[in-house]
């Protein structure tokens, strides 16, 4: 498995993350060549056609999107989290690293932005931080909550 390209994306967590992320991948990947599939048989059959670009987009944020969600549900981002103090202590570090990306997410949309002339302006800036800021916390806390629950039950 080293050898191929994607080991490159791959988290450090273990064997058992990698292959579970690639079973994640590869069954991205059936999805999408059966929808592909549908798509190009209902361009045949009616006079309905996906543009080149399009479909491009579909599958990338298909399977970006697919593999981010099963990713966080399956609960193996955080496996050394099992005991009670753990989890308070890591459900603190989300609450930390929410902030400190909210903070980062400002600074970058504020440089990219430009300084705002109006409150409208000023709302193109603070909306986008605050609503990724939102699904970061949001994400990171479902994932800490079903791996301490997946730990918490292997355990027992």
């Amino acid at each position: 498995m080293k050898r191929s390209f994607i080991y490159v994306f791959l988290p450090e967590g273990g064997e058992y993350k990698q292959m579970r992320i690639i079973t994640i991948l590869a069954e991205a990947a059936v999805i999408v060549s059966t929808l592909l599939m549908l798509c190009l048989f209902a361009g045949s059959w009616f006079d309905w056609h996906m543009e080149g670009y399009l479909t491009a987009f579909f599958i990338f944020t298909f399977i970006l999107f697919y593999t981010f969600l099963r990713y966080i549900l399956s609960g193996m981002e955080y496996a050394e989290i099992a005991g009670e103090a753990n989890y308070i202590k890591a459900k603190r570090k989300v609450y930390s690293q929410s902030i400190r990306f909210g903070i980062v997410f400002s600074i970058i949309m504020f440089v990219s932005k430009g300084i705002p002339n109006d409150w409208i302006d000023a709302l193109d800036i603070v909306g986008p931080s605050i609503l990724a800021t939102c699904f970061y916390f949001i994400f990171d806390r479902i994932s800490l909550k079903k791996s301490y629950k997946k730990n918490k039950d292997l355990l027992d």
